[in-house]
């Protein structure tokens, strides 16, 4: 068989059109195909292959090279970090009392801090323990934390969890890409802890943890995402994932209420995921949260809880199939409240809004639309008898608030 019957790396054959005995040759192939192709897992699942004679497997995880002796995985060679390919480290491979010190180290061992960090189970099988962390994206180039979905972590303290402070370095996140993102992980708050996430001055970050717990402090005012405006503005930030038992889930706090120079401008951030077990509110938007988009889930649980507290602009904001309801409902608890400072009030498609609405305005307007079965409807929910509705033959009924 000639060079170009065969492929290059492997050897494999490539049977020219016509070929009589094409299938023999094919059938060589497959019998190759388990010493020829590298198997690509974790370390834990060897096991689930068949050590076959000259068989190579990589686990990904500890970067362990095994060769199959057609009984077992015998180990071949172990690459550390410095050996690793591309700019993705593991946190497991470096020293550290928590895994938030083995994320420092990661962070200083990545060429110019430019990188992704994978944070997998811990390799003595105990909870990731973690500390009160601060972190600077600006000083790595950006810091993305990639977190495998069912790995736990536990934060004892009484502070917040996780800070992320640009050091008002604006252009470095707009401009040169050096944000933050974190992705996954089962995070477990088992202090009296301040809050889980906070970004101050952050832009374009990313926030999607799997699941994050224990969001409930004495003081009543624990918060799971906390954006807070100090020297610039919070924009184009992106939170997701499920909070589990929450004081306040999302927190905007504008520069004009932290004294700082920056601005109020919490523009274009979006909101997903779920915030369920909620004691006061799910979000309490101050500021000017103005082009923001929300489709989360929020679902009460205190007494007299909200699922939105509204006071600030809100001009073309939407809320697109965000859910409000309640596990344990009260006469106390609203969907919505109205500040004093609310004006320009959001776009409501398809809310399903169960609690209602406390405004001590009775001109302030929220404005909702919604499809229910083959009728269009337009409603001002601070004034609930007030409807339009468009139904499918194109008649029109409009019934006024008296």
């Amino acid at each position: 068989m000639t060079s170009d019957e065969s492929t290059d790396n492997h050897e494999y054959n490539t049977p020219a059109k016509g070929t009589n005995d094409w299938g023999r040759l094919l059938n060589e192939n497959f019998a190759s195909i388990d010493r020829g192709v590298e198997i690509r897992d974790v370390d834990g699942n060897r096991g689930d292959y068949e050590p076959k004679d000259g068989a190579k497997y990589l686990a990904i995880d500890t970067k362990t090279v095994y060769l199959g002796d057609g009984s077992e995985w015998r180990e071949f060679a172990t690459f550390g970090t410095d050996d690793a390919t591309g700019n993705e480290v593991f946190a497991s491979e470096y020293e550290g009392a928590t895994l938030d010190e083995r994320i420092d180290a990661a962070l200083a061992d990545l060429p110019d801090g430019q990188g992704r960090i994978r944070v997998g189970p811990n390799p003595d099988g105990a909870v990731w323990q973690w500390s009160e962390w601060t972190v600077d994206p600006t000083a790595y180039s950006g810091v993305h934390l990639d977190v495998d979905r069912n790995v736990r972590i536990e934060y004892q303290g009484d502070g917040v969890a996780i800070t992320v402070d640009p050091a008002g370095d604006l252009k470095s996140q707009d401009s040169f890409g050096h944000r933050f993102t974190l992705e996954g992980g089962i995070w477990e708050n088992t202090g009296n802890t301040t809050g889980w996430f906070r970004g101050i001055d952050v832009n374009r970050a990313v926030v999607r943890p799997a699941h994050v717990s224990g969001l409930i402090n004495d003081a009543g005012d624990c918060f799971g995402i906390q954006l807070r405006n100090e020297a610039y503005w919070s924009e184009d930030v992106i939170v997701d994932g499920k909070y589990v038992d929450v004081d306040v889930g999302v927190d905007l706090v504008p520069a004009s209420m932290t004294g700082g120079g920056g601005t109020d401008s919490f523009h274009d951030c979006r909101f997903f995921g779920t915030f369920t077990g909620v004691q006061g509110y799910g979000f309490r938007w101050e500021g000017e949260p103005f082009d923001v988009v929300c489709g989360a889930t929020v679902i009460l649980a205190g007494e007299e809880a909200t699922a939105h507290y509204l006071n600030g602009n809100f001009q073309d904001a939407v809320f697109r199939g965000s859910d409000s309801e309640s596990v344990n409902p009260t006469e106390s608890q609203t969907s919505f409240e109205l500040g004093p400072d609310y004006y320009h009030g959001p776009l409501l498609l398809n809310h399903t809004d169960h609690r209602g609405v406390d405004s001590d305005s009775a001109i302030a307007a929220l404005f909702g639309i919604e499809v229910q079965g083959q009728e269009l409807r337009l409603k001002n929910l601070n004034r609930p008898d007030t409807t339009f509705t468009m139904y499918r033959d194109g008649t029109v009924d409009f019934t006024p608030n008296e």
